[in-house]
């Protein structure tokens, strides 16, 4: 048994673990099969080499995680509004949805 990277328009698709009888079967579903001990999804192979995919942004990461945060929150108001929760309660969500809020506009500028 080997590992194996099938390669797709660049990017590896899968990783299997099989035998070289299986690879010979399967070929004709991949632009590549690549013996590969490293490879993971999203690897790159230009025609020589596996590569990992670059680090992500950690400030785009941290957009998104926020952004979530923040559509999470809002969704709460209206079951907040259906349980007919407290003033100071509603005033606590719609305080926290304003300070994400600004918060994200900080991490755009």
């Amino acid at each position: 048994m080997q590992r194996y990277a099938l390669i797709r328009a660049g990017t590896v698709g899968v990783v299997l673990i099989t035998t070289p009888l299986t690879i010979d079967a399967i070929r004709n579903g991949w632009d590549h099969i690549e013996p590969s001990e490293t490879a993971e999804p999203g690897w790159t192979w230009d025609g020589e080499t596996l590569s990992p995919p670059p680090e992500p942004d950690p400030v785009k990461v941290e957009r998104a995680e926020v952004k979530q945060l923040l559509e999470g929150r809002i969704a709460l108001f209206p079951r907040l509004l259906a349980t007919r929760a407290t003033t100071e309660e509603q005033t606590d969500l719609l305080d926290e949805i304003e300070e994400i809020t600004q918060y994200l506009r900080g991490l755009e500028e």
